[in-house]
């Protein structure tokens, strides 16, 4: 549910009371973000003597005071799904969707459907999933190899060669500058560490010393020893509770917390619940020392769950995606024409990405030749040791034409010149637009003298190509 903050209670207010814009603008932009209207009206002194001097702003400002705060409007997860073993409608109101859409969506929000013991799951799409599926596909046509992700192992040298060199552009998850660099330190050597990294490269972890201290245990083979009891549930991190469900692990073992209890925990610590917080200190405290851990040792895991907590990173999330950019590296290291290929085409639509990615490709050695109408694809391919630009990357051409150019080269053989090409093609699919944008990018250079004499030849290649459409169309209908 979004609801009004100061800036827009003053907004709103002012026109449902017909202010005037100019009044409205300036009072709303004189309060800082962040903070509630009564404060700024105390902080600001501006918009405290407006109020005190100026009628329209004193009436404004009270009503604003009144609504700050409300539900102004519903807002539906972009991703969110509920899942129950019942119909919705016996455990939770529906209504429809705001932006009208068919499916319905529910009227409490995401912690009041947790509340309700509703399974609540974030279904995203990724179009890294994309790049994987077609670099199998392009393996298996240029290659004959079948790679078999599901079962793949997690230690291929040359993979964690690549890693290590944080040689990572078009790598699930690693591709930033500060990524490349923690991977360069960290040198991870397991899949267990490359889990590890993609856990730590987050704002707590990298502002509190965790980073730098798990990089140090790493280079000197140690494990920072927090409590003996526990040792054996931070080796995989090196000493650094990083995952929540080591929390959850160490809350157990220390206090003999059940999982549902060491979860409660877990979600007090992540939330900053104080007064939760403070209740769990107290259980797990005494419960340790029942236990047989000095009150001392059990005071001092205490805090570092309370502090390393809010910081804690759900492993399971950690995992896949350490999974899926790990495949993403594996399949770099060992099919790096294969890979950049299905990338280009991925993002193709993105001119700054694309030249971004062919600039990659020059780095490994990899040559991208440019359109051509008789060798390219829709999308980017492979052609011997080097990458083809697809028609489809083309500006102004889509993908619907590029279909239509493929489709006729492959029913009626390689184009011979502009006027076979517009005799073959279907020129209601691949209009005068697509083909200039082809001829200047160099797509007919193969089978045209100059550019510019394809330009000025165009329309009347497309009056040829239209008029054996017709011929061909009227035979059709004579039979």
């Amino acid at each position: 549910f979004g609801t009004l903050a100061a800036r827009a209670a003053v907004r709103d207010a002012g026109r449902a009371l017909g202010m005037p814009l100019d009044l409205v603008d300036r009072l709303a932009k004189q309060i800082p973000m962040g903070i509630s209207l009564a404060e700024a009206m105390e902080g600001i002194p501006e918009l405290r003597r407006a109020y005190e001097e100026d009628e329209r702003a004193r009436r404004l400002l009270d009503t604003a005071l009144k609504i700050e705060g409300l539900v102004r409007h519903v807002s539906t997860h972009a991703a969110g799904v509920v899942i129950a073993p019942m119909p919705l409608t016996e455990r939770v109101p529906l209504q429809r969707s705001p932006g009208g859409g068919e499916l319905p969506t529910t009227q409490f929000d995401k912690d009041d459907i947790e509340a309700l013991g509703l399974m609540k799951l974030d279904i995203l799409g990724l179009r890294t999933l994309t790049v994987v599926r077609d670099t199998v596909e392009l393996v298996r046509q240029t290659r004959k190899v079948d790679v078999d992700l599901s079962s793949l192992s997690l230690d291929d040298p040359k993979a964690f060669a690549l890693l290590r060199r944080g040689d990572t552009a078009g790598v699930f998850q690693l591709e930033s500058a500060g990524m490349q660099r923690l991977l360069r330190e960290a040198s991870p050597d397991t899949f267990d560490e490359l889990v590890a990294i993609i856990g730590l490269y987050r704002p707590g972890p990298l502002q509190s010393g965790m980073v730098e201290e798990y990089i140090q245990n790493k280079r000197q083979g140690r494990v920072t020893s927090i409590h003996p009891a526990i040792d054996h549930i931070l080796s995989e991190t090196r000493g650094v509770v990083l995952y929540q469900e080591q929390v959850m692990q160490i809350a157990s073992e220390i206090a003999g917390y059940s999982m549902a209890e060491a979860d409660t925990l877990r979600r007090a610590v992540s939330k900053k619940k104080r007064e939760v917080i403070e209740e769990q200190r107290k259980v797990f405290i005494e419960r340790a020392v029942e236990r047989g851990i000095e009150r001392e040792d059990a005071e001092r895991i205490f805090g570092i769950i309370e502090s390393f907590g809010s910081y804690g990173f759900n492993k399971s999330h950690s995992a896949v995606y350490a999974l899926l950019a790990y495949w993403t590296a594996y399949l770099k290291a060992n099919f790096p024409l294969e890979f950049m290929a299905a990338l280009l085409t991925s993002i193709q639509a993105n001119k700054d990405k694309l030249s971004r990615y062919v600039e990659e490709c020059k780095r490994m050695g990899i040559d991208v030749l440019p359109p051509d109408v008789n060798r390219s694809g829709v999308d980017f391919t492979v052609e011997g040791s080097a990458i083809r630009a697809g028609l489809a990357a083309i500006k102004n051409v889509g993908r619907q034409a590029a279909e239509a150019v493929v489709r006729a080269r492959e029913r009626l053989g390689e184009f011979r010149d502009l006027y076979d090409f517009c005799e073959k093609v279907d020129l209601r699919q691949v209009d005068k637009r697509a083909i200039e944008a082809m001829i200047k990018v160099g797509a007919f250079d193969g089978i045209c003298v100059s550019r510019a004499g394809a330009l000025q030849e165009l329309p009347s290649a497309m009056d040829h190509g239209q008029n054996c459409l017709l011929y061909t169309s009227d035979a059709a209908d004579d039979g």
